[in-house]
């Protein structure tokens, strides 16, 4: 406990209070009511300036403080060390204050709960002092607080043993204290009518009763108090009439029980409990004329009506939970005192009473009141209970959560709070269908959201789970926010985060792709669509979503080969189904679809990827398209390769490449390439596009392939001088460009080295034009 501004104002207020009198001092005895009443009315404002009644652990703390602060014969050392700051905090009490604060600011039930804790010297002084306080209250306050004392009694004389002074001296103070109970304060009891004395009498035998019950009947250390007790119950028993037995009848108990069945029931424990014990037999005999045994409680619930069990809860005894969980039972969302009593008592609820009231919830009105029962629940207990409730309902819930959750989300900061943690769960309870939609949109928009994101993506997946929910929602934004170049990266880095979450499997990736290429209809989304599958780590061993994928990826390469001189973007489109249509390939092969692929009308170009999937012939590109090993004839290979490169891919290039190496080797090839682009460049049709097409990948080529196997000096002046040969070929409104593109991959050492070679320099007079010559010549000369 800490020294704060409130404990200051009560240190100043008891102070003030102290300047006429001593503190430690004061006694009943002359004339200190009023100093009492004093010190008390500041403890009860102090009480609720520092919400004592609400936190139990600041009112044991106080009572600590106060006992610290209390002018007795113990030694300070043997309360614990982290408390021992608290001395001389609040001017010295006396035992008399001590006991009327205990009494008169409700911390008497936290002193029971502390007892055992404090030294027995310390409680025997405080008890004394409660006793006389207790002489002087009134009768129904003696009843309650003397039972509540007597009862923590019972405990302190099980621990410890009762052949010292000290608890002799507890002991004599505890019968002193029964006769409190059954020897009425005189004045008090003429304050009451005839009839509320007798009505008082039986709750004094239900108290003593319920006393005796406490007691083990055969502990030495309980005996002797025992004894007394039963005495004092049998005198008791001895005064009640008829009468008196009659009129309880008609008085109702804190549970709506009439009296004389409650002692009745409580008799009937007694005889039960003291059986065997000699000296309770004559206590036994009477008891026995009343006694009656206890109904079951379970019978109790059974017959109760709904406004008995609200009564029941309100009441908060030790069957509190089995009253809750009957009125949890019924259809309480009909009956407006049961409504209001489960907002009450809301955090009594378990997971599985959150489960039924879900159920059974039907308007706005009563989830509002189940979300606060939900809300009670640790994390763990309220995603289970989400997760069965989705299991059996669908999505019954679409309340509107908008403004609330994008309140939430500009706010949210990674937090590990248990709070925002349930507000997470809550909000996909409320409408998990706008939550996941929301945070996928918004990952989406910007990329700095993905992984801000990512513990709540993280903390609702279990939920998310249930019917391939997030599946659904994520097929549905990638059909109505189709992949582009503006969000592509947000694509990537938000599928990663889910395929690491394990928000999907691969054969739901493929799924969800295949679906998505199979309804677009752009050519930029298309392509953006498979660049993103592309770039994604996803396996195709899995059988979920196979035959569509394939079948999809080779409809879509058909259908951009056949337009891929009229279409711009056809040539990146087709690299990249044949890029996945590879890469899955080699992850399964034989697919028991291997007949239907073999059967497509694909053209033969296109058929080489499907064989990938059902062949395992070792056949070259080349060899697969024209059924036959790769000629020899240098006039016949070219011929084919006119038709071929021009409606081929960059790793298509790279594979004929390769293979045109293995046979004609180095200046063969470059040969042929030349050949091949001038004859390209004498088609009539798309004459520019095409060849410009075929010379930028001729240009990758050479740079990637033949460069840096063929490095030599006399190589590279061979391949500079094919260059020329080539641009002399070239149309003369693209040679400019293509010609800084070609000879940029020549260095000025190669052009220097030949300044002397007449070959070359022919070549290049040969290409008549100017800037092409001029552009060779100077860095020649360089």
């Amino acid at each position: 406990m800490e020294l704060d501004a409130n404990l200051i104002w009560l240190q100043t207020e008891l102070r003030a209070l102290g300047k006429d009198k001593d503190l430690k001092k004061i006694k009943y005895i002359g004339g200190n009511e009023d100093r009492i009443d004093g010190v008390v009315n500041v403890i009860r404002i102090y009480s609720t300036k520092s919400y004592l009644s609400t936190e139990k652990k600041k009112r044991l703390q106080f009572l600590q403080l106060l006992f610290l602060n209390t002018n007795t014969e113990n030694d300070l050392s043997q309360f614990p060390k982290e408390s021992q700051h608290l001395v001389k905090v609040i001017p010295t009490l006396s035992t008399c204050l001590l006991a009327c604060i205990v009494l008169n600011t409700n911390l008497l039930s936290d002193y029971c709960e502390l007892m055992k804790t404090f030294p027995l010297s310390l409680n025997k002084e405080l008890l004394f002092e409660l006793q006389i306080c207790l002489t002087n209250c009134n009768l129904k306050k003696t009843l309650q607080d003397t039972s509540l004392l007597l009862k923590a009694l019972i405990e302190l004389f099980q621990v410890n043993e009762m052949d010292n002074k000290i608890m002799q001296g507890i002991c004599h103070i505890a019968n002193e204290m029964l006769k409190n109970i059954v020897y009425f304060n005189t004045e008090k009891a003429l304050e009451l009518t005839s009839s509320q004395l007798q009505e008082h009498m039986g709750h004094c035998i239900l108290k003593i009763l319920q006393i005796i019950n406490l007691c083990p009947p055969y502990q030495v250390n309980v005996c002797q108090f025992l004894e007394h007790t039963v005495n004092v119950a049998t005198k008791l028993m001895k005064a009640v009439t008829v009468n008196v037995f009659c009129i309880w009848a008609q008085v109702k108990c804190e549970c709506g029980t009439p009296l004389q069945l409650v002692v009745a029931e409580e008799s009937f424990c007694t005889i039960d409990h003291l059986k065997n014990y000699e000296p309770a037999a004559c206590l036994i005999d009477i008891l026995s004329t009343i006694a009656r045994k206890p109904k079951p409680l379970n019978d109790k619930v059974l017959e109760a009506d709904l406004s008995d069990i609200i009564f029941q809860i309100n009441r908060g005894d030790e069957n509190q939970l089995v009253w809750f969980r009957a009125l949890i039972n019924t259809q309480l969302f009909k009956d407006e005192n049961a409504v209001k009593c489960l907002k009450k008592w809301y955090h009594l609820c378990t997971a599985d009473d959150v489960l039924h009231l879900l159920d059974h919830s039907s308007s706005s009105d009563d989830r509002a009141v189940v979300l606060k029962c939900a809300n009670a629940l640790n994390v763990s207990d309220l995603k289970n209970v989400i997760i069965k409730h989705f299991w059996k309902h669908t999505n019954i819930w679409k309340e509107n959560i908008g403004d609330e959750f994008t309140m939430f989300l500009n706010k949210f900061d990674h937090s590990d709070d248990i709070r925002e943690t349930k507000r997470m769960l809550l909000f996909s309870l409320q409408n998990r269908e706008y939550m996941l939609q929301t945070l996928y949109e918004k990952c989406l928009m910007k990329r700095t959201n993905i992984n801000k994101y990512k513990i709540i993506f993280n903390e609702i997946k279990d939920i998310m789970d249930v019917n391939s929910f997030s599946t659904t929602i994520f097929a549905n934004i990638m059909q109505s926010n189709l992949p582009k170049d503006e969000n592509i990266v947000c694509y990537r880095e938000l599928l990663s985060i889910l395929l690491e979450l394990q928000y999907f499997s691969d054969g739901i990736v493929n799924k969800i792709f295949g679906a998505c290429l199979l309804s677009i209809e752009g050519d930029d989304c298309t392509l953006a669509t498979l660049t993103l599958f592309n770039t994604i780590p996803v396996n195709f061993r899995v059988i979920v979503g196979q035959e569509d994928l394939v079948f999809t990826l080779l409809f879509i390469l058909e259908k951009y080969r056949q337009e891929f001189d009229i279409l711009h973007l056809a040539p990146a489109i087709t690299q990249q189904c044949t890029d996945l249509l590879c890469k899955f390939s080699k992850d399964v092969q034989c697919l028991n679809f291997g007949d239907r692929l073999s059967e497509l009308p694909l053209t033969h170009i296109n058929k080489y990827y499907a064989s990938k999937f059902y062949s395992s012939s070792e056949d070259t590109f080349l060899k697969f398209i024209y059924h036959s090993e790769t000629t020899s004839d240098y006039v016949e290979c070219a011929a084919k390769l006119i038709n071929l490169l021009p409606i081929c891919v960059k790793s298509e290039w790279m594979l004929i490449t390769n293979e045109i190496l293995e046979r004609f080797g180095y200046v063969e090839t470059l040969n042929l390439y030349s050949q091949v682009m001038f004859l390209i460049s004498q088609l009539k049709e798309n004459v520019e596009r095409r060849l410009v097409y075929c010379l930028q990948l001729y240009t990758i080529i050479l740079k990637d392939i033949l460069q840096p196997k063929y490095n030599t000096l006399t190589e590279e002046q061979t391949l500079a001088k094919q260059i020329c040969r080539l641009l002399k070929n070239i149309p003369p409104n693209i040679r400019e460009n293509e010609a800084i593109r070609l000879t940029g991959l020549l260095t000025n050492n190669v052009l220097k080295s030949l300044k002397g070679d007449r070959e070359f320099i022919l070549l290049l007079i040969s290409i008549q034009d100017t800037g092409v010559s001029q552009l060779l010549a100077q860095r020649m000369l360089e």
